[in-house]
């Protein structure tokens, strides 16, 4: 009985939950399913450990507003949306999508006891960087050795895509879409510089060899992917850490490399350069623009679109899901394969109104302005203190995604970037605490 009872004590209830809390984080990438049964074991432990205490937290009532109000609109759009467009749709759908939202509010509600100090967000990220590990293998066999899939097991529960490659595509790996693979290689690169930078004194160490190599091949694939967010989210990240100055030293190295291997291949003409060249020259296309009308470019015109949609049903949205029927009608010229409206704040407000639109984007920009005031203000060692900043970038990598694309209706980018917004607000409640305590312990002084 007594060891029954130790072993039911709260400390190691969390102490379980946080053990099947990195072990969830390690599958997240390449076993959603097994990742979702250890997250629900951590999620389940949280809660039935926690009480009521949850709801006192000013930023859980903020994100319990907006769940409420994404519920409303869905239930405005279930019960009195007449649209003769959608008179064959299934309205269950929707509710669907609401899977997307909700649930996922637990993980910033429930996953703080887990990402609360340091020492747990340094832990999680070293198991999510092994946890990617799986992701460069399918990279590297779908772009060096052609192996292609879908490779599937436990009856299709696990699903490794690695698509058949064509010229123009980028590497996409297990990912259903190079974006996907672009976003989390992207975002997973601010943490492998901490690790190998708080190494710095054990540089020729065989660990930080290990994750100069992971590090190498991240940029390397990132690269291979020919998504421009990706590669802007490098960019943002590096600079964000490191500072301006540091983007142009980059932009030197690359400028310098990318010279020497076109002199290499012209002296050199028997040495295979191409798809370095070609690389190169793909993603500077990318980010060319060759006029400035801006009706040229699709993206734009979407959003003008969009915008005009938005202003005929600005309260309640049209219904989450419903997007391709009703941007077809509206512009039947338009690609039918169009699926989301490219930008998240346009995509909330098109499912589920503005006013949830507003709410949620409020509540994103405070929190991420709040965690970089806390971090700047912050008296903590230079190890946090770089450590914090690293996870932030992680944070502004996955705005920065979201403003010209959406990655985030893929289960394993959702959770992901809940748990980056869960521990960007445990970095501004720890430092909240640690005034109180100097305070307290100054009032104790007198």
């Amino acid at each position: 009985m007594k060891i029954t009872k130790k072993l039911l004590t709260s400390e190691n209830k969390i102490n379980l939950g946080q053990n099947c809390f990195y072990i969830g984080s390690f599958f997240l990438a390449s076993a959603l399913p097994i990742s979702g049964i250890f997250y629900l074991i951590s999620l389940l432990i949280s809660i039935f450990n926690s009480s009521f205490r949850t709801f006192r937290d000013k930023w859980n009532i903020s994100l319990l507003i907006i769940g409420s109000l994404f519920f409303i609109s869905h239930f405005y759009f279930y019960f009195y949306n007449q649209d003769e467009l959608l008179s064959d749709f299934n309205k269950s759908e929707s509710l669907f999508n609401l899977f997307n939202w909700i649930p996922l509010f637990l993980i910033f509600f429930y996953f703080k006891v887990y990402l609360k100090s340091i020492k747990q967000r340094e832990i999680f990220s070293k198991f999510l960087i092994f946890g990617t590990i799986p992701v460069l293998i399918s990279c590297l066999l779908q772009k060096w050795f052609k192996v292609y899939g879908p490779l599937k097991t436990l009856g299709g529960l696990i699903v490794w895509f690695n698509k058949p490659l064509q010229n123009d595509l980028g590497v996409s790996g297990l990912f259903s879409n190079a974006n996907y693979t672009g976003f989390w290689l992207s975002i997973i690169f601010p943490l492998l510089i901490y690790l190998i930078f708080i190494r710095k004194k054990n540089i020729l160490d065989t660990k930080n060899i290990f994750l100069v190599l992971i590090l190498l091949l991240t940029l390397y694939l990132t690269i291979s992917t020919y998504s421009r967010n990706a590669l802007l989210g490098l960019f943002t990240s590096f600079t964000f850490i490191f500072g301006i100055k540091s983007l142009f030293i980059l932009l030197l190295a690359l400028t310098i490399i990318s010279t020497l291997i076109n002199l290499i291949s012209i002296f050199v003409p028997f040495l295979n350069f191409n798809f370095l060249n070609f690389t190169l020259n793909n993603l500077i296309q990318k980010f060319y623009f060759n006029s400035f009308n801006l009706n040229q470019y699709i993206r734009i015109n979407l959003w003008s679109d969009i915008l005009k949609l938005i202003v005929n049903k600005p309260l309640f949205g049209y219904g989450a899901t419903t997007f391709p029927i009703i941007y077809f009608a509206f512009n039947p010229i338009s690609y039918r394969s169009t699926q989301h409206t490219h930008n998240m704040l346009l995509q909330i407000a098109y499912d589920y109104g503005i006013p949830s639109a507003i709410a949620m984007t409020v509540f994103i920009t405070f929190l991420f302005y709040k965690t970089l005031i806390t971090i700047k203000k912050s008296n903590t060692n230079e190890k946090e203190k770089f450590f914090n900043k690293c996870w932030l970038s992680c944070f502004l990598i996955a705005i920065i995604h979201h403003l010209s694309d959406i990655t985030y209706f893929d289960g394993k980018i959702s959770i992901l970037i809940w748990i980056f917004i869960t521990g960007s607000n445990c970095i501004t409640e720890n430092e909240n605490k640690k005034q109180i305590q100097k305070l307290d312990a100054f009032k104790k002084s007198y």
